[in-house]
């Protein structure tokens, strides 16, 4: 498989081709050159796969790096709206019920 080809497959298309050549460097007696090959066509495929898993694992952390910064502006702004003598909508709106 050519770099080219290798970076057009999916995570789970790498992997699974991965799996397949270690299977077969395992369980059959190929000739060197051919465990050769399979070697560097499975060192590529391996390479592929830990990228995408670094990629994910980025995007990852930037979707909570940005709920959290939500989530502190939103608190931030609470709390600025109470020191200005405001009354958050959540607390004493008067469509709140409250059961004391």
């Amino acid at each position: 498989m050519s770099r080219k080809a290798a970076t057009k497959a999916t995570f789970e298309e790498s992997l699974s081709q991965l799996e397949t050549i270690v299977s077969n460097m395992e369980e059959s007696s190929l000739p060197l050159e051919d465990l050769l090959s399979n070697y560097e066509e499975g060192h590529e495929l391996l390479q592929q796969c830990q990228t995408m898993v670094e990629n994910a694992r980025k995007r990852i952390e930037v979707v909570q790096l940005n709920r959290v910064a939500g989530e502190t502006q939103s608190e931030n702004k609470l709390a600025s709206k109470t020191s200005a003598g405001e009354t958050p909508a959540s607390e004493d709106s008067p469509d709140d019920i409250r059961l004391l």
